[in-house]
């Protein structure tokens, strides 16, 4: 765990904790925090403990199954524009990707249902919730404004249970859900990385 600059709660300084599976880069300019970028994940995600299965990252199955959730509401159509592939890639903005932007690919919230954007909100906060509750509930009325403009793409199988990578792509906010295969079983081994474009470590609060 690193800080750079003093905490206080009038300038700015930051909180790095930094692990293989657990990378938390936490700005904090006065009354605002911003965790972009940060990567969590695991492994393993799950064990077996006499002869039972017990998942010891809650959060891992969670958003899997939001994300399929979303997948699942989609129409034909919809899914067509969805689902880039059905091999599942890896990370694209993981570490040292800094600066780096991508363009929307996928299906727009645009062309969403209302219920969808429930579900594609859902989806979001599941990934951002790890921010405290003042903070979250202003990144996510950001997202909500520019939810025509995000867009949730697919790269993998698409059974339920299946172990594939999905990204939300958004003005303010990028989400890679990443398993890994190099370990057997891909669910049990997860990158996932979130960044805010605009505001990374908090430029758009330290200029």
């Amino acid at each position: 765990m690193s800080f750079l600059g003093t905490p206080s709660a009038t300038t700015q300084w930051m909180m790095q904790f930094g692990g293989h599976h657990l990378a938390i880069n936490a700005t904090v300019v006065g009354d605002n925090v911003t965790l972009s970028p940060s990567l969590t994940g695991g492994e393993p995600v799950k064990i077996l403990r006499d002869g039972q299965v017990v998942t010891i990252i809650p959060q891992v199955p969670i958003e899997m199954k939001a994300a399929e959730a979303m997948l699942g509401s989609l129409s034909a159509a919809q899914k067509a524009k969805a689902v880039i592939s059905t091999t599942r890639i890896d990370l694209v903005l993981g570490p040292g990707q800094d600066g780096k932007t991508l363009q929307p690919e996928g299906l727009p919230g645009s062309a969403m249902t209302a219920a969808q954007k429930t579900l594609f909100l859902a989806l979001i906060q599941d990934r951002l919730g790890i921010l405290n509750a003042d903070d979250l509930a202003v990144k996510m009325a950001d997202i909500q404004k520019n939810l025509d403009q995000t867009s949730f793409a697919w790269w993998g199988p698409t059974t339920a249970g299946s172990s594939a990578y999905f990204r939300i792509t958004g003005p303010t906010a990028i989400i890679e859900f990443s398993p890994q295969a190099n370990d057997g079983d891909p669910s049990n081994h997860l990158h996932n990385m979130y960044r805010d474009p605009t505001n990374e470590y908090g430029a758009a609060w330290t200029k």
